[in-house]
């Protein structure tokens, strides 16, 4: 253990002299004696009296001799604590080898504020160990010869003294706060060395602070502490603001105030931190004076003192300026009401000169000082013919007669030279002794709008006096008409002077009771009373009104102001548009029973078709079938006839089949179903369908555009209707040449041509191509066999499929049939309420494309895929409304890869994606869900539980 004083903080400068009494002055020869004797009395090797400095290290006062070795500093420390109940403080240390020991003791010194301690050191056996008294006796003696001294060193009481001069200075100045604070930390810290001051501000919530001044402080310690609560156990500041009274925490590292803040302290090197609370005049808690330092340590009284007066001046300074901006507050809400009641103010010294506000002569439109401050100047501003008026108002107080007011209202002239209406106000603030007028205070107001709106209530009145709707002003109290206008005369045919004699229950629209009953709404806040009643004239006949009934109060008598308009014309009118109504409704009857009556027509038509269709099918299928096996049981002649009733046969059933397939699509009875497909595919097999009849004719069957497949969201079967149709008529009505099959696209539809090099249609007979039944050539001498129900059933299935047909054609040249189709389905045939949602399954399993397409045939739209590309192929043409997806697929990308590359398409960022798969061990499904699908459903699967999955995920998608 050292024995010497431990060095002070590296930041800090040297120290001064001891705060102590016998540091301040020459030590006394009495004391000097006094020590001397004390050693020898003990038997010593030394004694000293002890003290601490500024920065709180243990200095000498006095040592005998003055070479002789030191105690350890916490041997002193330890003695100064016991100053409140004086005894003994033992230590033992060894020094160079040999050992040492002695005793210190606190000396009771009340009038030297920091601590003194007398201390002996020496051998072990030369320091006698149990002679308390004696100890008290020295102790004693040496206090009382310690001389008498301020409580504050010379240079700290001149620092403070113009500590407080510069801060005084600044606030007189009006310098900010922050300059001012910080100006009381940087002279309060040269006074104290290895001090680092601050201060905190209590926030207007009164639970949170921020500094406001820390010039030596780093600004990330600042920042970590600012906006901390206040209370206990938030630091030491936190903690003096909340209890009110100063907290001193002599290290940081152990005191349980600073648990949440002691690694933000540690960080920055601080060790020791007392807080001194700064308070309002009043005591309430402005903030707090913090004093770190980097060692543990304790203040002195002189210490804390000091700190006192620089957290007084603090409160002064943060006081002065609150109290500032209070005030500023106030002129502006003053300056506001000003602004808002658009009043000036004026000040006379009557008989002398008259000064006034910015707005005094704003109203006029004069600068600041452009008018001069003069009764005269005044004056010169009042229109010539009020200039008398104001000057009668004025001449009492000119002729020293203390009048009880001053008002007056008058014209003056503005200075873009137009006048406008003021008012001035003034009462007498201050007479001589014998009670004549000296000065008088007043306000000017601006009250042109005040006029003007009087003159327009005058013409006002004169337009409601005009008006042709009857306007009643009513008595509330008696119900007489207080003022009736020109209109209400000339409709009820009394003068003026006879309806002011009246009341309301004189022209028959309800009595007394029955108005006051009517009325009391607008008692209790209700804006307006309507009600529709009727007027009796002057000569008995009664007529339709309408009242609009309003209350009038404030400036007079409450009336009610009833607005009451003739209704004649307008119930006239009313009875003119309910006539034109019945005529439409019966119109409309009409025609809802003439549609009726076509559509029992219509399902009279289909039913038939059907019934026929039924009854020669039936027989019709025993001849087919019997002419089979005629053809096949017989030959030659017979076999030719056989053959013969076969084709009639089969001709019979095709005429038939369109009959009826006529019917189904006039009744909207034929459901689409479509689904993705390969135009091209389809557009081949129906070549191949034809081309044996083509050859057998000798012509040439051609296809073009059919290098690449074509897909569409289409109804198969009804595309194969149309082309069929159409080649079908193609061949049939070319009887040399050829016929061309063309398939073209868009970005949006697809293109197919049928052109033949046929008889071709006379322009006359184009209109009619495609009406049911029609055909050019007919009657006994037709060339060509037919119904004239192909071009009418294709037509039909084009138009549901949202495309349209179109013919172009030329007698003994050709025709080409022109068929143009979305390739996604239209919102016409998405918002049928026949079309079913779409539903892209991608499965590589056929058992399991079967049992899905088997499933789900009543309740979607079923497009399979075995593998990731054709599934974005199919899903760029048209947007599914759910997709159900394998995760294991052929080929090299599985279901999750799918998965991806839909998430990134806006038009499938809320379609759901099912993931169908066997992986169902504990995690897949969570694993699956987070590389993109919305829903999971593992293999096997049960019907039922599919079902309730997508209708789950249509819903959430809904």
């Amino acid at each position: 253990m050292d024995a010497r004083p431990p060095a002070s903080s590296t930041d800090a400068p040297p120290a001064r002299p001891s705060t102590a009494a016998g540091a301040r002055a020459p030590v006394g020869t009495a004391l000097k004696r006094l020590l001397r004797l004390a050693r020898q009395s003990v038997a010593a090797e030394g004694i000293g009296l002890f003290s601490t400095d500024a920065a709180g290290a243990w200095q000498p006062v006095l040592t005998h001799p003055t070479d002789a070795t030191r105690p350890p500093a916490q041997a002193l420390a330890d003695a100064e604590r016991t100053r409140g109940a004086p005894q003994l403080a033992a230590w033992h240390d060894t020094v160079a080898g040999e050992a040492r020991s002695g005793f210190a003791f606190p000396l009771p010194v009340a009038a030297v504020q920091t601590p003194v301690v007398l201390a002996c050191w020496g051998s072990p056996s030369s320091v006698p160990a149990d002679d308390a008294a004696l100890w008290e006796d020295w102790a004693a003696s040496l206090a009382r010869a310690l001389p008498t001294a301020p409580t504050q060193p010379p240079h700290i009481a001149e620092g403070l003294a113009q500590l407080t001069i510069s801060v005084m200075q600044q606030m007189a100045s009006g310098a900010p706060l922050a300059t001012v604070l910080t100006e009381l930390i940087e002279r309060f810290e040269a006074l104290v060395p290895g001090l680092y001051g601050s201060v905190l501000l209590l926030k207007p919530d009164g639970k949170t602070m921020r500094h406001v001044a820390a010039p030596r402080l780093a600004d990330s310690f600042c920042a970590a502490i600012d906006g901390s609560l206040i209370g206990e156990g938030q630091g030491s500041c936190g903690t003096a603001a909340h209890r009110g009274t100063p907290v001193i925490v002599e290290d940081i590292r152990t005191s349980p105030l600073w648990t949440d803040y002691r690694d933000i302290a540690r960080r920055h090197d601080l060790a020791a931190c007392w807080s001194y609370p700064i308070k309002r005049t009043t005591g309430e808690v402005l903030g707090t004076l913090a004093m770190y330092y980097r060692q543990p340590r304790r203040p002195s009284t002189d210490e804390l003192r000091l700190a006192s007066t620089v957290a007084h001046l603090a409160g002064l300074a943060i006081e002065r300026v609150q109290l500032e901006h209070a005030l500023a507050a106030h002129n502006d809400r003053l300056e506001l009401v000003l602004d808002a009641a658009a009043l000036g103010i004026w000040d006379w010294k009557v008989g002398h000169d008259v000064t006034y506000n910015d707005r005094f002569m704003g109203m006029l439109g004069h600068a600041p000082g452009e008018v001069p401050y003069s009764l005269d100047a005044w004056l010169d501003l009042v229109h010539p013919n009020d200039r008398a008026t104001v000057e009668a108002a004025l001449q009492p107080y000119l002729e020293g007669e203390n009048a009880s007011g001053y008002a007056v209202t008058f014209r003056a002239r503005h200075r873009d030279g137009h006048y406008v209406w003021l008012h001035d106000e003034g009462r007498v603030v201050d007479t001589d002794d014998e009670g004549h007028p000296l000065r008088a205070l007043g306000i000017r107001q601006d009250v042109t709008a005040e006029r003007q709106s009087a003159t327009l209530m005058q013409r006002l009145g004169h337009i409601m006096d005009r008006s042709a709707e009857e306007i009643y002003l009513i008595d509330v109290e008696t119900l007489q008409f207080a003022f009736v206008n020109t209109g209400a005369c000339q409709n009820l045919g009394y003068t003026a002077d006879e309806l002011t004699a009246m009341t309301p229950g004189d022209i028959k629209p309800l009595g007394e009771p029955e108005l006051r009953d009517l009325s009391a709404p607008l008692h209790q806040g209700q804006d307006v009373v309507m009600l529709n009643t009727r007027h009796q004239r002057k000569d008995g006949t009664a007529y339709p009104v309408e009242i609009h009934l309003y209350l009038i109060e404030g400036g007079g008598p409450a009336l009610y102001a009833a607005f009451v308009t003739d209704l004649t014309e307008q119930r006239q009118h009313e009875q003119t548009l309910i006539d034109a109504r019945h005529r439409a409704e019966q119109a409309r009857y009409n025609a809802e029973l003439a549609r009726a009556r076509e559509e029992e027509l219509h399902q009279l038509k289909t039913s038939f078709l059907a019934n026929m269709s039924h009854e020669i099918r039936t027989p019709l299928t025993a001849v087919i079938g019997f002419a089979d096996v005629l053809t096949e049981a017989t030959e030659g002649h017979a076999q030719e006839c056989a053959e013969m009733i076969r084709r009639s046969s089969e001709r019979l059933r095709e005429t038939l089949t369109s009959v009826l397939d006529l019917a189904q699509l006039e009744s909207e009875s034929f459901t689409l179903r479509p689904s993705r497909l390969d135009v091209t595919s389809t557009v081949e097999e129906t070549a191949r369908m034809f081309a044996p009849l083509a050859e057998r004719k000798g012509l040439l069957l051609d296809t073009e555009g059919l290098s690449e497949p074509l897909y569409a969201h289409l109804d198969g079967a009804a595309l194969g209707r149309i082309l069929t149709n159409l080649v079908s008529n193609a061949v049939k009505f070319t009887d040399e040449g050829q016929i061309t099959l063309r398939v073209a696209a868009t970005e949006t539809h697809v293109q197919l041509d049928v052109q033949d090099t046929g008889v071709g249609i006379s322009a006359d007979f184009l209109p009619q191509l495609f009406d049911d039944f029609k055909q050019e050539s007919r009657g006994f001498t037709r060339a060509y066999e037919g119904n004239g129900l192909g071009l009418a059933i294709t037509q039909k299935l084009v138009s549901l499929m949202d495309g349209t047909i179109t013919a172009d054609s030329a007698k003994g040249v050709g025709s080409t049939f022109s068929v143009r189709l979305p390739l996604r389905p239209a919102s016409a045939m998405t918002d049928s309420p026949t079309a079913l949602p779409s539903l892209l399954l991608v499965e590589d399993s056929l058992e399991a494309q079967q049992l899905i397409d088997i499933i789900l045939a009543d309740a979607f739209t079923v497009d399979i895929t075995d593998n990731v590309e054709d599934a974005l192929a199919m899903a760029e043409a048209m947007t599914y409304d759910v997709c159900l997806i394998d995760v294991h697929l052929r080929g090299d990308r599985g279901g999750t890869d799918l998965v991806h590359v839909l998430n990134e398409d806006p038009a499938y960022a809320k379609v759901p994606k099912i993931a169908w798969t066997a992986f169902a061990l504990p995690g897949d499904e969570e694993r699956l869900l987070a590389e993109g699908f919305t829903h999971y459903l593992s293999k096997p699967t049960r019907r039922a539980d599919l079902l309730e999955l997508l209708d789950e995920a249509m819903d959430t998608d809904a």
